[in-house]
């Protein structure tokens, strides 16, 4: 057994050492050259991670070698193009693997995310497995953490795509300028390889063009929506519907009509980055455009709940104030009478985003509810505060406060309206919070389909009925209260 001493953010692994050595390790790999080991080796090195992944490669068998990976990392975004691009690839070749936030998936067989991208022994491991079942792709999603901290860099990535970069994250890298250095390893990594390598880049993106001038050593590609035709894969004439997108899409000047069942103009810049990925691939535009209009929806990801209720309610992981603004603007774009939004902030986190996200609901939302998002060890109602400052800065006084999350969503359902839509934001598809160093199970989804159930038994089938005049009114049967009007 080998036990590797790495020093974490909160703990050095060098204080296991003893108990490492009690257990059996026979090898310890640390960046101390003196510790005590008796009888055992004792081997130094600069980089305890980079070691973690080096060891974890070797023992596996370097599966990332047999195997086309595709890497996508950015701010937002990573999750829909991976699961878009994933549906391609299974539509169109068979088996796939998938590693990201919602889930890990080996071919049909689906595995809950740790993590975004695991630590370098679980992801050795995760891409032995898809070997051995027979995948030839690999579809994954490569934070920054990972970039930092030397989780993939015995990859062998194929190709790498860049969706964008807001702020997040600055609890962990301190500024914008080493969190964009930490995405730009990825792209760095593959010179290091040889064999036909690509990187993908949003050049509607102030650090995608970056990334751009600063990658001379392997062959681009560029997407973009707002770019004037100077990239290669774009979209035009973006007819946004209730429920869905179509465009023409545009690829090294050929086109091809989409009609994707996604809402949103940054679900368009999605797309782009998948079409950009597939071509590379070897796919054809037609069987690409065949695949996108079966895509299901993505969880978490806008993920509508629908309980025959008269208001459209949505659940989407947007935690960040560039994610939030892009939901409500796509949101806002189906005309509601009313945008109710409840969100919140995580704890022992990025603080200076918190304001920004207030700021940002301010400005968007018709009504906003604030609550616990997984406020972790910190206290939330500084939270709160801290959000609350960023409406107020915005001159917006249309906010409640319920931390306890299920009061929250029960709250904003019953005060929906006809016509309205609500956005639950922030968790998407996770299933539990974190609070005060518990991890309670909590799913959006599931408390509001119940919220929604009781509405609706409290107050009778939901029905229509005609008054006198010409006016239509939405009611729910049995119930003396009007919910909202609409014109006949």
């Amino acid at each position: 057994m080998v036990f590797v001493a790495v020093a974490g953010r909160r703990e050095d692994g060098q204080l296991y050492v003893g108990e490492a050595l009690d257990r059996g390790a026979r090898v310890i790999v640390s960046q101390a050259g003196d510790l005590p080991v008796g009888n055992r080796t004792l081997v130094r090195v600069a980089d305890p991670r980079l070691a973690v992944s080096r060891l974890a490669a070797a023992w596996y068998g370097y599966p990332s070698r047999s195997l086309g990976i595709t890497g996508i990392t950015g701010t937002n975004g990573k999750t829909s193009v991976s699961f878009l691009l994933r549906h391609i690839v299974r539509h169109q070749s068979g088996p796939c693997g998938l590693i990201g936030t919602v889930r890990y998936e080996i071919g049909d067989r689906h595995i809950p995310a740790s993590r975004t991208t695991p630590d370098a022994v679980e992801l050795q491991k995760l891409l032995r497995n898809m070997c051995d079942e027979g995948c030839k792709k690999v579809i994954m999603e490569v934070s920054s953490h990972a970039l930092d901290q030397d989780r993939v860099a015995d990859v062998s990535f194929e190709l790498a795509a860049f969706t964008n970069l807001t702020r997040d994250h600055l609890d962990y890298h301190g500024n914008m300028e080493a969190y964009y250095l930490a995405k730009r390893r990825l792209f760095e990594s593959l010179a290091q390889f040889e064999g036909r390598r690509a990187i993908v880049l949003n050049l509607d993106d102030g650090y995608g063009r970056r990334l751009k001038r600063e990658m001379d050593d392997v062959r681009t590609v560029s997407f973009g929506i707002e770019t004037n035709g100077t990239v290669d894969v774009s979209a035009e004439g973006i007819e946004c519907l209730p429920d869905g997108t179509q465009f023409e899409l545009v690829s090294h000047g050929t086109r091809q009509k989409v009609r994707l069942p996604l809402i949103g103009e940054y679900n368009v810049q999605n797309c782009l980055a998948t079409v950009a990925l597939a071509t590379e691939m070897g796919y054809s535009l037609s069987d690409i455009a065949e695949a996108l209009e079966t895509v299901p929806g993505i969880p978490g990801r806008l993920e509508k709940v629908e309980s025959g209720q008269p208001f459209s309610v949505f659940i989407d992981y947007a935690h960040t104030a560039d994610a939030l603004q892009r939901v409500m603007e796509t949101l806002k774009a189906l005309s509601p009478k009313r945008l109710l939004l409840l969100f919140g902030c995580g704890g022992g986190r990025d603080q200076g985003k918190r304001s920004e996200m207030g700021r940002v609901a301010a400005e968007w939302a018709d009504q906003s509810w604030i609550t616990n998002d997984n406020p972790r060890y910190e206290d939330p109602q500084q939270i709160v505060e801290q959000i609350v400052a960023g409406m107020r800065a915005a001159g917006n006084q249309t906010w409640e406060v319920e931390l306890n999350r299920r009061r929250a969503i029960e709250e904003v359902i019953a005060a929906a309206a006809s016509g309205d839509v609500v956005l639950i934001a922030g968790k998407g598809h996770e299933t539990y919070q974190e609070i005060d160093g518990a991890v309670i199970p909590f799913d959006d989804r599931l408390y509001v389909e119940k919220s929604l159930e009781n509405l609706a038994s409290m107050q009778g089938k939901w029905g229509w009925l005609c008054d006198e005049s010409a006016t239509s009114r939405f009611y729910c049967g049995g119930s003396s209260r009007w919910v909202a009007e609409c014109q006949s």
